[in-house]
Protein backbone atom coordinates (compact mmCIF):
# COMPACT_ATOMS: atom_id res chain seq x y z
CA UNK A 1 0.00 0.00 0.00
CA UNK A 2 2.91 2.05 0.59
CA UNK A 3 2.44 4.58 -2.84
CA UNK A 4 5.62 7.51 -4.12
CA UNK A 5 3.99 10.37 -4.90
CA UNK A 6 6.29 12.11 -7.20
CA UNK A 7 5.53 15.33 -9.44
CA UNK A 8 7.34 17.26 -12.04
CA UNK A 9 6.03 21.26 -13.09
CA UNK A 10 3.17 21.30 -15.42
CA UNK A 11 4.25 21.13 -19.26
CA UNK A 12 7.74 20.32 -17.88
CA UNK A 13 9.22 17.13 -19.85
CA UNK A 14 11.38 16.33 -17.18
CA UNK A 15 11.99 13.33 -14.63
CA UNK A 16 9.13 13.08 -11.91
CA UNK A 17 10.58 13.16 -8.81
CA UNK A 18 9.71 11.68 -4.89
CA UNK A 19 7.54 14.90 -3.26
CA UNK A 20 5.60 12.41 -0.58
CA UNK A 21 4.47 9.26 0.50
CA UNK A 22 0.70 7.58 0.12
CA UNK A 23 -1.26 4.97 0.66
CA UNK A 24 -3.30 2.61 -1.24
CA UNK A 25 -6.60 2.62 -0.33
CA UNK A 26 -8.74 1.17 -3.75
CA UNK A 27 -7.16 0.43 -7.19
CA UNK A 28 -8.20 3.99 -8.06
CA UNK A 29 -7.78 6.06 -5.11
CA UNK A 30 -4.53 7.19 -2.88
CA UNK A 31 -4.97 8.78 0.81
CA UNK A 32 -2.15 10.92 1.36
CA UNK A 33 -1.35 14.73 3.21
CA UNK A 34 -3.45 17.63 2.20
CA UNK A 35 -0.14 19.71 2.64
CA UNK A 36 2.02 17.46 0.14
CA UNK A 37 -0.54 19.08 -2.84
CA UNK A 38 0.74 21.71 -4.77
CA UNK A 39 -0.79 23.40 -7.88
CA UNK A 40 1.04 24.17 -10.72
CA UNK A 41 2.42 20.59 -11.33
CA UNK A 42 1.52 17.26 -12.40
CA UNK A 43 1.74 14.32 -10.49
CA UNK A 44 2.18 10.24 -10.67
CA UNK A 45 1.96 7.66 -8.46
CA UNK A 46 4.40 4.69 -8.01
CA UNK A 47 3.73 1.61 -6.63
CA UNK A 48 5.41 -1.76 -6.05
CA UNK A 49 8.70 -0.96 -5.69
CA UNK A 50 11.08 0.16 -3.08
CA UNK A 51 13.98 1.58 -5.07
CA UNK A 52 13.16 4.99 -6.43
CA UNK A 53 16.70 5.28 -8.63
CA UNK A 54 16.12 1.24 -10.02
CA UNK A 55 13.21 0.62 -12.74
CA UNK A 56 12.13 -2.66 -11.15
CA UNK A 57 10.13 -5.21 -12.35
CA UNK A 58 7.01 -4.98 -10.14
CA UNK A 59 6.75 -1.16 -10.46
CA UNK A 60 3.20 0.53 -11.04
CA UNK A 61 3.17 3.82 -12.43
CA UNK A 62 -0.30 5.82 -12.55
CA UNK A 63 -0.74 9.30 -13.60
CA UNK A 64 -2.73 10.91 -11.01
CA UNK A 65 -6.47 12.36 -12.09
CA UNK A 66 -6.89 15.07 -9.56
CA UNK A 67 -6.43 15.60 -5.85
CA UNK A 68 -9.22 16.30 -3.26
CA UNK A 69 -8.12 18.57 -0.63
CA UNK A 70 -9.99 18.24 2.70
CA UNK A 71 -11.91 21.30 3.11
CA UNK A 72 -10.66 22.28 6.42
CA UNK A 73 -7.18 21.92 5.70
CA UNK A 74 -5.51 24.63 7.76
CA UNK A 75 -1.64 25.23 8.19
CA UNK A 76 -0.70 27.95 10.99
CA UNK A 77 3.04 28.27 12.18
CA UNK A 78 2.60 25.70 14.82
CA UNK A 79 0.39 22.74 13.19
CA UNK A 80 -1.33 21.12 10.44
CA UNK A 81 -5.03 20.29 10.91
CA UNK A 82 -7.18 18.14 9.05
CA UNK A 83 -3.87 17.37 7.46
CA UNK A 84 -5.75 14.49 4.34
CA UNK A 85 -6.46 14.43 0.98
CA UNK A 86 -7.33 11.84 -1.68
CA UNK A 87 -6.12 11.27 -5.09
CA UNK A 88 -8.12 9.47 -7.84
CA UNK A 89 -5.83 7.76 -10.08
CA UNK A 90 -5.99 7.80 -13.67
CA UNK A 91 -7.70 4.96 -15.64
CA UNK A 92 -5.73 4.30 -18.67
CA UNK A 93 -6.46 1.88 -21.01
CA UNK A 94 -7.61 -1.01 -18.87
CA UNK A 95 -11.19 -0.75 -16.57
CA UNK A 96 -8.41 -0.86 -13.19
CA UNK A 97 -6.12 1.68 -12.10
CA UNK A 98 -3.44 -0.05 -9.51
CA UNK A 99 -3.04 -4.03 -9.76
CA UNK A 100 -3.11 -5.54 -6.87
CA UNK A 101 -0.24 -8.06 -6.74
CA UNK A 102 2.43 -9.73 -4.32
CA UNK A 103 3.83 -6.61 -4.20
CA UNK A 104 0.96 -4.06 -4.06
CA UNK A 105 -2.00 -4.48 -1.32
CA UNK A 106 -4.51 -1.95 -0.24
CA UNK A 107 -4.54 -1.19 3.22
CA UNK A 108 -8.08 -1.14 5.50
CA UNK A 109 -9.64 1.61 6.96
CA UNK A 110 -10.95 1.38 10.52
CA UNK A 111 -12.55 3.81 13.24
CA UNK A 112 -11.67 1.33 15.82
CA UNK A 113 -9.23 3.10 18.19
CA UNK A 114 -5.75 1.23 19.08
CA UNK A 115 -4.59 1.40 22.56
CA UNK A 116 -1.78 3.88 23.16
CA UNK A 117 1.36 1.83 23.41
CA UNK A 118 0.38 -0.22 20.45
CA UNK A 119 3.78 -0.43 18.74
CA UNK A 120 2.75 0.02 14.84
CA UNK A 121 5.04 0.89 11.75
CA UNK A 122 5.85 4.23 9.86
CA UNK A 123 7.62 3.46 6.12
CA UNK A 124 8.88 6.21 3.54
CA UNK A 125 11.65 7.36 1.95
CA UNK A 126 12.19 10.23 4.04
CA UNK A 127 15.38 11.83 5.63
CA UNK A 128 17.68 9.30 7.77
CA UNK A 129 19.89 9.95 10.42
CA UNK A 130 22.72 8.92 8.38
CA UNK A 131 21.29 10.50 4.52
CA UNK A 132 20.41 13.89 5.04
CA UNK A 133 18.45 14.29 1.60
CA UNK A 134 15.98 11.60 1.82
CA UNK A 135 16.86 7.75 0.87
CA UNK A 136 16.07 5.52 -2.81
CA UNK A 137 15.35 2.49 -0.45
CA UNK A 138 11.70 2.11 1.05
CA UNK A 139 12.50 1.90 4.33
CA UNK A 140 10.13 1.30 7.28
CA UNK A 141 10.41 1.73 11.20
CA UNK A 142 8.48 0.31 14.40
CA UNK A 143 6.78 3.59 16.34
CA UNK A 144 4.52 3.22 19.63
CA UNK A 145 1.09 5.23 19.42
CA UNK A 146 1.18 7.80 22.36
CA UNK A 147 -2.01 8.97 24.08
CA UNK A 148 -3.51 12.62 23.51
CA UNK A 149 -2.92 13.41 27.25
CA UNK A 150 0.84 12.78 27.00
CA UNK A 151 1.20 14.10 23.63
CA UNK A 152 -0.94 17.41 24.77
CA UNK A 153 1.57 18.16 27.80
CA UNK A 154 3.41 21.50 27.50
CA UNK A 155 6.99 20.17 27.23
CA UNK A 156 5.45 18.15 23.89
CA UNK A 157 3.11 19.87 21.93
CA UNK A 158 0.49 21.33 24.33
CA UNK A 159 -2.71 22.72 23.19
CA UNK A 160 -1.57 23.03 19.45
CA UNK A 161 -3.22 19.08 19.16
CA UNK A 162 -6.71 18.66 18.25
CA UNK A 163 -8.62 15.63 17.65
CA UNK A 164 -7.64 15.46 14.11
CA UNK A 165 -4.36 14.85 14.44
CA UNK A 166 -2.41 12.06 16.81
CA UNK A 167 1.29 11.20 18.18
CA UNK A 168 3.46 8.42 17.35
CA UNK A 169 6.79 7.17 18.00
CA UNK A 170 8.52 7.78 21.66
CA UNK A 171 9.23 10.52 23.84
CA UNK A 172 12.78 9.28 25.24
CA UNK A 173 13.64 10.46 20.98
CA UNK A 174 14.28 7.75 18.36
CA UNK A 175 12.69 6.02 15.44
CA UNK A 176 10.44 8.49 14.04
CA UNK A 177 9.32 10.12 10.35
CA UNK A 178 10.64 12.81 8.75
CA UNK A 179 11.12 14.95 5.61
CA UNK A 180 10.20 13.01 2.51
CA UNK A 181 7.67 10.60 4.51
CA UNK A 182 5.00 13.12 4.55
CA UNK A 183 1.48 11.54 3.33
CA UNK A 184 2.89 8.54 4.43
CA UNK A 185 1.33 5.28 6.00
CA UNK A 186 0.96 4.82 9.65
CA UNK A 187 0.19 1.19 9.78
CA UNK A 188 -1.66 -0.73 12.64
CA UNK A 189 -2.00 -4.74 12.67
CA UNK A 190 -4.93 -6.19 14.71
CA UNK A 191 -5.87 -10.25 13.73
CA UNK A 192 -3.58 -10.23 10.79
CA UNK A 193 -5.24 -7.45 9.08
CA UNK A 194 -3.21 -4.05 8.42
CA UNK A 195 -5.32 -1.02 9.02
CA UNK A 196 -3.87 2.63 8.30
CA UNK A 197 -4.47 3.98 11.51
CA UNK A 198 -2.16 7.94 10.63
CA UNK A 199 -1.16 9.73 7.92
CA UNK A 200 2.89 11.08 8.34
CA UNK A 201 1.90 15.03 9.13
CA UNK A 202 4.26 17.13 11.08
CA UNK A 203 6.73 17.28 13.83
CA UNK A 204 9.29 19.45 15.46
CA UNK A 205 12.24 17.80 14.37
CA UNK A 206 12.80 14.29 13.53
CA UNK A 207 13.49 12.04 16.65
CA UNK A 208 14.38 14.27 19.06
CA UNK A 209 12.90 14.01 23.24
CA UNK A 210 9.48 15.06 23.65
CA UNK A 211 8.81 15.63 20.01
CA UNK A 212 7.32 12.67 18.78
CA UNK A 213 5.88 12.76 15.12
CA UNK A 214 2.16 13.49 14.54
CA UNK A 215 0.01 12.27 12.31
CA UNK A 216 -3.94 13.01 10.31
CA UNK A 217 -6.00 10.48 12.80
CA UNK A 218 -7.55 8.58 9.62
CA UNK A 219 -10.04 7.19 12.29
CA UNK A 220 -11.84 10.68 12.25
CA UNK A 221 -12.05 10.96 8.71
CA UNK A 222 -13.00 7.49 7.56
CA UNK A 223 -16.92 8.81 6.62
CA UNK A 224 -15.25 11.76 4.66
CA UNK A 225 -12.71 9.39 2.68
CA UNK A 226 -15.64 6.43 2.20
CA UNK A 227 -17.74 9.64 0.58
CA UNK A 228 -14.94 9.65 -1.76
CA UNK A 229 -14.42 6.49 -2.41
CA UNK A 230 -17.85 6.16 -3.05
CA UNK A 231 -18.18 8.77 -5.26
Amino acid sequence: WQVSLQTRPKGSSGPFNHMCGGILLESCWVLTAAHCIESEVEMQVMLGGVDLEKDEIYDQVIRVEKAIVHENYKKTPSALYNDIAMLQLKVMDRPYCAKESRYVKTACLTNQPFNSGTECVVSGWGVTETQKKGTNQLIQAPVLLISQEKCKAPNVYGDVLDDSMFCAGYLRGGPDSCQGDSGGPLVCERNGTHYVVGVVSWGDGCGMKNKPGVYANVGRFVDWITRHLLS
